[in-house]
């Protein structure tokens, strides 16, 4: 029994890698997920089990390349199209901002009047990846963690092997 568990595991790894494409930048792997609309928390826990968490991001060029990786297109809602435009990152606020990964929060490329604690529960981040009248691609905003978005990004090492990411 332990045999199969074993190769199920390791076949689930390899229909993943070929399934989603992990998109490298410096020492890090990316990938951009959106099967359907996901809170932040589910978000967050479905990089983990990809060996991974919500993206960090640390640069103006990380910034610019996660931006490039999102899709850009809209989804067709009844007699509009409505845009898709934000995706979750892994930022969030307790004490203080910080990311899902527990690494330093040293970069920031929030739209201008943001965090803004969109009513009171805004502690969770996301980036907009298409620009509107009101926001630029690539800018960041906070939205209450339990609200819906279709798009989130996973970060992590580059070559990692499918193994456990503690979450926080």
């Amino acid at each position: 029994m332990l045999d199969l568990q074993v190769f199920l595991l390791v076949a689930a790894g390899l229909a993943e890698g070929r399934k989603n494409k992990w998109k490298n930048f410096k020492d890090f792997d990316y990938l951009v997920v959106g099967d359907y609309f996901i809170g932040f928390i589910e978000a967050e826990s479905m990089c983990v089990n990809r060996s991974a968490h919500l993206a960090s991001i640390h640069s103006k060029e990380e910034n610019d390349f996660i931006l490039n990786l999102a899709p850009n297109h809209s989804v067709i809602g009844g007699a509009h199209d409505i845009p898709i435009y934000n995706m979750w990152i892994g930022g969030y606020m307790a004490q203080s901002w910080q990311w899902t990964d527990l690494t330093d929060w040293n970069y920031t490329n929030w739209e201008k009047r943001e965090p803004n604690n969109y009513l009171a529960l805004g502690k969770c981040a996301f980036m907009y990846t298409r620009r509107s009248h009101e926001h630029k691609a690539g800018k960041w905003s906070d939205y209450k963690c339990h609200g819906e978005l279709l798009y989130y990004v996973c970060k992590r090492p580059a070559n990692i092997s499918r193994s456990y990411c503690p979450m926080i």
